[in-house]
């Protein structure tokens, strides 16, 4: 999964974790992904995910295997990583409506 760009190299595609959720429940159990989506796909357990650069690498893996590792992340790390901000929408001066809209959810539609 993954963009494919000009010059042959795997560009990250946003929706990697749904994707993966999506192949479990689909019975697929290898997918190739590119290095910058590997993490986030590997959030995902029962699938084996091989992180690959470019379309050469994919060929080759799928040829020869070619030593490529799957990727194995530490979901509590990432997790309790990935729960840290150094901002936060209560530190903005003004713009009111901005930082009230970041916080609650959207107003219905009204007709007239």
């Amino acid at each position: 999964m993954g963009e494919l760009s000009l010059d042959g190299g795997l560009r990250g595609v946003r929706g990697a974790l749904p994707i993966a959720v999506t192949a479990r429940g689909n019975n697929i159990r290898k997918l190739i992904v590119p290095e910058v989506n590997a993490r986030e796909a590997a959030l995902v357990e029962g699938v084996m995910y091989t992180q690959s650069h470019s379309l050469i690498e994919v060929v080759q893996l799928l040829n020869s295997g070619n030593g490529i590792l799957p990727v194995k992340v530490d979901t509590r790390a990432l997790l309790e990583t990935s729960q840290k901000f150094a901002v936060d929408f209560g530190d903005v001066r003004g713009q009111q409506t901005a930082k009230r809209a970041s916080r609650s959810p959207r107003p219905a539609a009204t007709t007239c």
